[in-house]
């Protein structure tokens, strides 16, 4: 009893994470503005910082 309950939970557990995981990727695919694009730094100098 305790055994499938458990093995229940983690199933569940695991399908919100797939869920959660793929939205972004759905609405990348959309052009859905959920997501939010990352910028790198482009400095010209060969030491760090400068952003």
């Amino acid at each position: 009893m305790l055994k499938q309950r458990i093995v229940k939970v983690i199933i569940g557990l695991a399908l919100l994470a797939a869920v959660a995981g793929s939205s972004g990727i759905v609405a990348d695919l959309l052009e859905l503005p959920l997501t939010t694009p990352a910028y790198a730094c482009q400095n010209g100098s060969g030491s760090g910082g400068g952003c």
